[in-house]
């Protein structure tokens, strides 16, 4: 007989449990119902039906979840609403309770599902499956809610980038993401580019919170669907450069030479560099005669053939192509610097050379090699203050032709 009344009195507290948990969904229910702009009373809400949340009785309620995606939706609606009519509202608050909200609707979905049962309370059996055929009760408003909302993702991404909130920022930029391109959209007939540009500010938003990996699949993202603007490369090498992934780095070279290689001379100075390291002359030449074909004017290519030219055969095959490289880009410190290398190095082989050398037999060899060096050093460090090596190479002409005023204003620029 004890026993039995231990049974029942168990059996009393588990209802009382989910009783309890009951009536504190329906108090949370009226809380939602009364929200404001104030995000307090968002919060009050959800801490109040957090325990729903965990409650062994309640934590797989498809309602608890769903309440609390309508509190967080609410609360972002609440402040739209007031902003349109001109009053001011905490944007990034707002934002955080969308996102908030968007995470307890995706825990709701998994978990709306009913079993169908026959008249007789019997489970009804899928005839081709054998399986128990469900319905869902909620789902289809959940994502409604979401698809209706989909443009305000796109908002609160912004709202939050601005607010330097990059990992909710791109987070919101991803929602908008992932179901624009998901078959419940497919009404809204969204196009690729629109996608593609939003997985680009997803990208950016990563990268800003140096979440570098994040980053780069969202621009891989991007351009997969279309987006290829400069930026997108470049970013991603940048991301690729702060994970030391080489090999990424010039596979996505690669793919940006032949998309915009030439607005920038650095995808095939990495390209080229790659074949360098390999000592792949081979492939760097048919590279650069391709791109000097297609390209017959741009510096930049005609000085890496130098280079190469130089690393294949010595400096003295590539004096043509460092020439070329000048004549075509005056400015360039980078061209400057190689033709005045070209002439400085002369002087370092004369005197390896000639080991006895010295006074002004050796002045009489090196001085004209120094003199012609000169200009184009002097003009590279001029254009590009940042150009040490330039630095470095007129610190020892200054000396070695005993200018001591130049060598003394050198030495003290900063």
């Amino acid at each position: 007989m004890n026993k039995v009344v231990l049974f029942l009195a168990c059996a009393s507290l588990t209802v009382s449990g989910a009783y309890a948990q009951k009536k504190l969904v329906d108090e949370v229910r009226k809380d939602v119902s009364a929200l404001t702009t104030n995000v307090d009373t968002y919060k009050a809400a959800i801490n109040k039906l957090k325990p729903a949340f965990t409650n062994p009785e309640t934590k797989d309620n498809v309602e608890a979840w769903l309440l609390g995606g309508d509190a967080g939706f609410g609360m972002y609606d609440k402040c739209f609403q007031a902003k349109t009519i001109g009053q001011t509202v905490d944007d990034a608050a707002a934002g955080r309770a969308l996102l908030e909200g968007y995470d307890y609707y995706m825990k709701a979905l998994p978990l709306d599902s009913v079993k169908e049962t026959e008249k007789d309370g019997t489970v009804k059996l899928d005839k081709k499956t054998g399986l128990p055929k469900v319905k869902t009760k909620y789902s289809k408003t959940i994502i409604d809610h979401i698809l209706g909302h989909l443009n305000d993702f796109l908002n609160v991404g912004n709202d939050l980038y601005n607010a330097k909130d990059w990992a909710n920022s791109a987070k919101a930029w991803g929602i908008f993401c992932d179901w624009a391109k998901s078959d419940a959209a497919s009404k809204l007939a969204l196009a690729d580019s629109t996608v593609a540009q939003v997985r680009f500010y997803q990208g950016c938003a990563y990268y800003a919170g140096e979440n570098y990996k994040a980053a780069v699949k969202s621009f891989e993202q991007a351009r997969a669907l279309g987006y290829e603007q400069k930026e997108v490369y470049d970013y991603a090498l940048a991301c690729l450069a702060s994970l030391k992934d080489e090999a990424g780095i010039v596979a996505l070279a690669g793919e940006a030479f032949k998309k915009c290689g030439d607005k920038d001379p650095q995808y095939i100075n990495i390209l080229i560099n790659n074949f360098i390291n390999k000592k792949d002359y081979a492939q760097a030449n048919k590279l650069l005669d391709e791109a000097i074909a297609a390209n017959p004017n741009n510096a930049d290519i005609q000085n890496l053939k130098g280079i190469i030219v130089e690393h294949e055969s010595g400096i003295e095959e590539a004096l043509p192509y460092f020439k070329k490289a000048v004549e075509l880009a005056p400015e360039s410190s980078k061209c400057l610097f190689d033709l005045g290398r070209y002439y400085y190095n002369q002087t370092v082989k004369i005197q390896q050379e000639n080991p006895n050398l010295s006074g002004k037999a050796l002045s009489a060899k090196v001085k004209p090699l120094y003199e012609q060096a000169l200009p184009y050093l002097e003009k590279a460090y001029k254009v590009d203050p940042q150009n040490t090596d330039a630095k470095v190479a007129l610190r020892n002409i200054y000396y070695q032709l005993g200018d001591e005023a130049k060598l003394n204003e050198i030495e003290n620029a900063k």
